[in-house]
């Protein structure tokens, strides 16, 4: 399986959801980068940290979020929050879904989650399945995400 990380542009689509879907649930999330330089035989290190704080707005089917939490007892706002953290997400090409979906590896505290969801704006993420990850996939994202 080949994750790789976020890209530049989204496709963009105008709805929010299905009549009688659940509002977006608003989340702050803050972005940070640390660019570290050393120099000197006396390691002297020079850190600069650059944050940007992102509002994003999450929703979804209720009734398809209901049969997410029985059939693999992940609710959709535990699934929101791995887009807290570092996320690894390539495109899901398995079928054409009629839209651009993608599949994100990212953790909750201790638990890796597999989560599929589609953007449909530029802050708007809809969540469409979540589920805890494989042995496999935990492994890959810890690979790529602990130093």
């Amino acid at each position: 399986m080949d994750f790789y990380s976020r890209p530049t542009a989204h496709a963009e689509q105008s709805d929010t959801g299905p009549p009688g879907s659940q509002p977006p649930v608003r989340m702050p999330l803050t972005w940070r980068a640390t660019v570290s330089l050393t120099h000197c035989v006396h390691y002297c290190v020079l850190y600069l940290e650059v944050v940007r704080a992102v509002e994003l707005e999450f929703g979804w089917d209720p009734k398809k979020a209901s049969a997410n939490l029985t059939k693999h007892s992940v609710s959709f706002l535990t699934a929101a929050e791995i887009f807290a953290n570092e996320i690894m997400e390539r495109i899901d090409d398995r079928e054409d879904y009629g839209e651009v979906r993608f599949i994100a590896l990212g953790r909750v505290d201790t638990d890796v989650y597999r989560v599929v969801f589609t953007w449909r704006s530029e802050n708007l993420i809809r969540i469409i399945s979540a589920q805890k990850a494989s042995r496999d996939e935990r492994e890959i994202y810890h690979r790529a995400t602990l130093p």
